[in-house]
C-alpha cells in the first residue's frame, strides 16, 4: 500500500477533507456542464418547433395571399 506523504501529516484538515473537496468540485463542474447541455438542446428543439411551424403554415398564408389579394389592393 501507499504511505500518505509526510507533509499531508502535518496538514490533517486537508487530510479529512481534501478528498471531499475535490469530489464536490468535480461534481459541481459536471453538474454544470451538463445544465449548459440541456439548455442548448432545449433551445435547439425550440428552434426546430418554430420552424417546423413555419413550414406548415407558410403554404396556407401564401394560399390565402393569392386568393384575397385583392384586399390588399384596396
Amino acid at each position: 500500500m501507499c504511505d500518505t506523504p509526510s507533509w499531508l501529516d502535518q496538514w490533517p484538515t486537508v487530510k479529512a477533507f481534501g478528498p471531499s473537496i475535490i469530489t464536490g468540485s468535480v461534481t459541481a463542474l459536471m453538474a454544470s456542464l451538463a445544465y449548459v447541455i440541456s439548455k442548448s438542446q432545449r433551445e435547439i428543439a425550440a428552434n426546430k418547433y418554430n420552424l417546423d411551424l413555419f413550414e406548415k403554415r407558410y403554404p396556407i398564408y401564401e394560399e390565402f395571399n393569392k386568393k384575397f389579394s385583392y384586399i390588399n389592393n384596396y
